[in-house]
């Protein structure tokens, strides 16, 4: 997170910026952008998201969300399954 840009909100996050892919003018969801937290250190099972709407240079918010791991996977066993 750079700390001098627009969307420095929260340092500790990461941030997803979806107006920075190429997208349609028309597609609204260039205008989000969500920071992600994990609730629990060093583990990616459960985030904690907040989205934003960015309308130029203010950001309204919109929400929260969270992100759950539903199982654990095993890359080995899924690239196996797949090649058969």
């Amino acid at each position: 997170m750079d700390a001098e840009s627009r969307d420095n909100r929260y340092l500790h996050a990461i941030l997803f910026d979806y107006g920075r892919v190429r997208a349609s003018r028309r597609d609204p969801s260039r205008l989000l952008r969500d920071y992600v937290v994990r609730v629990e250190p060093g583990s990616d099972d459960l985030l904690l998201g907040k989205a934003y709407l960015a309308l130029g240079p203010f950001r309204a918010p919109l929400g929260f969300f969270v992100l759950e791991r539903r199982r654990r996977m095993d890359a080995s066993r899924e690239i196996a399954e797949q090649g058969s």
